[in-house]
């Protein structure tokens, strides 16, 4: 449903499809913590759906936010992914929006989870690969 979603360029129906598997990620497979877990959320939007959630770990409070850039710019899908209990999150923009949401998205996350240690956070934009191919080699 995902690619056929992308391949009709139908956004709408994607980041249903996309929240979707990102909440069966937290709620049946259990293996995002809150940080990842709310990144998905806060990209699309939907950051207060957090609290029904069945997360692993969970931040000691929560801190609302706004964003200094003017009006808030929300993903077309996002979704946490890695090896579960922590990793990273992605997010799908129209290029037009992608660096001011990078800049709110980052800012939006330092308010929730301070960094209180050495941990580093990377947040970038990049343009997506041209996807899977085949590589035919003659031996």
């Amino acid at each position: 449903l995902t690619a056929y979603a992308l391949s009709i360029r139908n956004y709408e129906l994607l980041g249903k499809v996309v929240d979707a598997s990102h909440r069966r990620a937290v709620n049946m497979l259990r293996n995002q913590i809150e940080e990842t877990a709310w990144l998905a959320l806060w990209a699309r939007g939907l950051e207060n759906d957090l609290n029904h959630l069945q997360l692993s770990v969970r931040a000691p409070t929560y801190q609302d936010h706004s964003c200094r850039e003017g009006a808030r710019i929300t993903a077309l899908a996002a979704s946490a992914f890695g090896a579960g209990f922590g990793g990273s999150c992605w997010a799908l923009l129209r290029k037009r929006d992608a660096e001011k949401f990078a800049r709110q998205w980052q800012e939006a996350y330092d308010a929730r989870f301070p960094l209180e240690d050495r941990r580093t956070r990377e947040f970038f934009v990049t343009l997506p690969g041209r996807g899977a191919f085949e590589v035919r080699v003659e031996v």
